[in-house]
């Protein structure tokens, strides 16, 4: 199975958690106190090196009544410019409350296409719920 990276995207700070291979646990592993959008970029980047995730996916926060507010379009912008850099799918993980299931519907589909062996041009394809 593949391991997952989760982020909490914040402006002054980004959790990073990781889940391991068998996608039984999940545990945290960084904060990353943000300067500006490049510098949270790159750490980013750098902890998909390291940990070596198969999918990333990015929580977007949702206000009280479903609609998006300025973070959720903020987070979605860092989404984007992330599946732009990396060579993993990067998951829109909208709030739980929001879309429960959405995400693991995304996450086996990732699955089962990397068992079929579709193009890379195809797999970088951004998976994203909206």
């Amino acid at each position: 199975m593949a391991r997952i990276m989760g982020l909490d995207l914040g402006k002054a700070r980004t959790g990073v958690a990781i889940s391991d291979p068998t996608q039984t646990i999940v545990s945290p592993v960084t904060t990353i106190n943000i300067k500006n959008e490049s510098t949270l970029r790159s750490e980013i980047e750098k902890c998909v090196e390291e940990y070596k995730p198969e999918i990333l996916v990015v929580g977007i926060p949702t206000l009280m009544d479903g609609s998006r507010g300025s973070m959720a379009k903020w987070a979605e912008n860092i989404r984007r410019e992330l599946q732009k850099h990396l060579t993993i799918p990067v998951i829109n993980g909208l709030s739980p409350s929001s879309h429960p299931t959405q995400v693991l519907s995304d996450i086996f589909t990732v699955e089962e296409l990397s068992l079929i062996h579709i193009s890379e041009p195809t797999r970088r394809t951004p998976i994203s719920y909206a």
